[in-house]
């Protein structure tokens, strides 16, 4: 998904996007800078791209919390992982 929204970027001249602040301001901000407005298009999909990440990263939150607590909540006697 990041591969995606720097490969869109990457189309318009701009490079070093940083995930870490993958906003949808972030990435007007980026074109911004070069003082040009980004297709409707392009920014379209790019808002989609992060929505997309956000929630995969939320379900990655999720199910790690879940192991988390099935791992506090098991027995610890029982046969250790091989």
């Amino acid at each position: 998904m990041i591969n995606r929204l720097k490969a869109a970027l990457t189309r318009l001249g701009i490079r070093g996007f940083n995930q870490s602040c993958g906003k949808p301001r972030g990435v007007s901000r980026a074109c911004l800078a070069r003082r040009e407005a980004i297709p409707p298009n392009m920014l379209r999909e790019m808002n989609n791209e992060l929505a997309r990440l956000a929630f995969v990263r939320a379900q990655m939150k999720a199910t790690e919390k879940a192991r988390l607590e099935h791992i506090k909540e098991a027995p610890k006697a029982g046969e250790p992982m091989v």
